[in-house]
């Protein structure tokens, strides 16, 4: 199970760290099942801090405050901001976690989508 660093906005895996994806999620509601509650976060809280203060700085060069934030305007800067969005899952990676570490150009096509990254790739 994965631990939510809430501040930041990621789940941490105690054995990926921030490096997995989830392709879907099935929520079940059961009353009288007794849980042992969450895990403890594997990030410290200095790494949190550092991931919640790379958020705002990912935040801050994708939402224009003085623009109308179309989709299709914060879908282009966020793409355009790709290293930033990154940045907030090193700062909760730490060695351990680096064999699943996501190389550049998979990170690079997830945040941009590019066509021409894609063909480059696979091409």
């Amino acid at each position: 199970p994965a631990v939510a660093a809430r501040r930041c906005g990621l789940n941490v895996h105690p054995t990926f760290g921030p490096w997995h994806a989830y392709r879907s999620l099935v929520v079940v509601a059961a009353d009288g099942v007794e849980t042992a509650g969450p895990p403890p976060n594997p990030s410290s809280s200095e790494a949190v801090a550092a991931a919640e203060a790379a958020l705002q700085t990912a935040l801050a060069a994708t939402i224009d405050p003085t623009a109308t934030n179309t989709r299709e305007e914060l879908v282009g800067r966020y793409r355009e901001a790709w290293r930033l969005w990154q940045r907030v899952r090193q700062c909760v990676s730490t060695p351990e976690y680096d064999a699943w570490k996501y190389p550049d150009a998979f990170d690079e096509y997830h945040f941009s989508h590019s066509p021409a990254l894609l063909k480059r790739l696979v091409g």
